[in-house]
């Protein structure tokens, strides 16, 4: 499989050599646009192909350095070593807060290869192979999803502490624009709800579900500080590399905190705001697949009772009140049991009692 980003004179190919790995995923955008994102499991070896100007010493500097780079033309560079030459410009200017810091002290003659053209491609595989950027980004989005006057609902009524607890999540990939909005109870892991404003139009082309990427996570979540639960601020959906999970598993839970129970106990990731709703969208329907958007569902519940409720309110918004606008509200209450209760490598993880949907039509239609 081989996808090609390019920006002016610079054009890189991604040749994936090995594809056996089951939790390797590479989406791909066949519009050729910006909202392609990549994932590579460490277990896989890529090669990036590079096609810019490059100083006469560059080679000899890097084989000096490491002998991770090899002299040819076109320039072939191992995954390993293009991440290490990214990582030196991204945490000089602040940007990768990933990379382990002795790459500046045992690396230190990368630093002298930044010249602008290589720092174009860094800049673009930096955003195209994900981003670990932790920390609230503020935006109002209420007003988008719900009634005026009465954005964010439920949130007072869960009382106190719990109310304390839960966070305003306007839900995007990483740089984009939000697509619905999330109230998150970063105590149980699970959503209280998830809201979307949205039509269907009957006749436009829809796209094919994408990878379920749940080990991407959200920036906004990421770190130790007690995010905000009065102001709303983009989640940030990323790859944010597995040495940074842990940096980001204090306020919503990883895919691992997932992982078994569906053999153990008949879970399934059962999302709020489902991809199918959302899929005339491509980008809309990969911000979906963010575990504050899923809450455990029972399979046999997921599989048949909810998901003919979700494909009964598509059929209606398409054959009954087509390409007009609907406000949707999908939500969980009260609590079965729990996730991972004996096991203290993960996260506890809320077992919702109940599921409910609340749909609303302004129109005549």
């Amino acid at each position: 499989m081989t996808n090609d980003v390019s920006l002016s004179n610079i054009s890189v190919s991604l040749n994936n050599t090995s594809t056996n790995d089951p939790n390797t995923t590479v989406a791909t955008n066949t519009a050729a646009d910006e909202s392609t994102d990549y994932y590579f499991s460490s277990s896989d070896q890529f090669y990036l192909y590079i096609d810019c100007e490059i100083p006469p010493n560059f080679s000899e500097i890097i084989r000096n350095t490491s002998e991770l780079i090899c002299k040819r033309k076109p320039l072939k560079i191992s995954l390993f070593a293009f991440d290490l030459v990214c990582a030196a410009y991204f945490q000089e200017n602040e940007i990768y807060r990933g990379v382990p810091k002795s790459i500046t002290t045992i690396f230190p003659q990368l630093f002298e290869l930044m010249i602008n053209p290589l720092k174009a491609v860094c800049i673009v595989f930096g955003q195209a192979l994900g981003a670990y950027v932790p920390g609230q980004n503020p935006v109002n989005c209420g007003s988008n999803y719900f009634r005026p006057g009465a954005e964010w609902p439920l949130q007072s009524r869960l009382g106190g502490a719990q109310s304390g607890k839960t966070v305003r999540l306007c839900q995007n990939n990483y740089g984009k624009t939000h697509y619905y909005a999330t109230l998150f109870n970063t105590d149980t892991n699970v959503p209280v709800y998830s809201a979307v404003k949205i039509r269907r139009n009957k006749y436009a082309s829809t796209y094919p579900r994408p990878s379920s990427n749940w080990h991407y996570m959200c920036n906004g979540l990421c770190g130790t500080s007690t995010p905000s639960s009065t102001t709303s601020f983009y989640s940030n959906l990323s790859s944010v590399g597995s040495s940074n999970y842990g940096n980001c598993d204090h306020w919503q839970p990883q895919d691992n905190d997932y992982l078994g129970n569906n053999a153990a106990i008949g879970i399934d990731r059962g999302h709020l705001i489902p991809n199918a709703l959302m899929n005339q969208n491509e980008d809309a329907a990969k911000s979906t697949f963010t575990l504050t958007n899923v809450s455990p569902q029972y399979s046999t519940f997921n599989q048949q009772a909810w998901n003919q409720l979700e494909c009964m309110v598509r059929k209606f918004m398409e054959e009954e009140i087509n390409n007009e606008d609907v406000w949707i509200i999908v939500g969980t209450y009260g609590k079965v049991g729990t996730m991972n209760g004996n096991d203290s490598s993960k996260n506890n993880v809320d077992i919702p009692e109940f599921y409910w949907h609340a749909f609303c039509y302004t129109g005549t239609g």
